[in-house]
């Protein structure tokens, strides 16, 4: 589920299996890069977008298949316990959602054509 592939990732990082770095660049940088918009996504740095993610390396998190907002309705990682829970996420410098309550107002995202590399 995209809803929980920051914590899924996340949790690699708390058990060893991948470095911070690596999940940076797996979850940032590199699709920023396949779809061309490597030049104002996928990094924090001067002239990019204020687009972050806060986490809380330490929580941990039952998953399931409730609130899913998704087509299907279930997630195959049901009963997981992940470490690495995803607290606030920010679009352009704005709030967006807080602890998985979508706070953004429809209309405020923008469409950004991107060229697959």
């Amino acid at each position: 589920c995209i809803r929980d592939r920051y914590s899924i990732t996340l949790t690699d990082v708390n058990d060893g299996k991948l470095s911070l770095r690596r999940a940076v660049e797996l979850l940032t940088e590199t699709p920023a890069a396949f779809l061309g918009i490597q030049d104002t996504k996928g990094k924090l740095a001067p002239g990019f977008d204020a687009d972050l993610v806060l986490v809380d390396m330490e929580r941990e998190h039952v998953l399931t298949d409730d609130n899913l907002q998704t087509k299907v309705g279930w997630t195959p990682y049901v009963g997981w316990t992940i470490k690495g829970y995803v607290e606030l996420t920010m679009l352009r410098g704005q709030v967006i959602a807080k602890d998985r309550v979508v706070l953004g107002q429809p209309g405020f995202g923008e469409y950004i054509a991107g060229v697959a590399q």
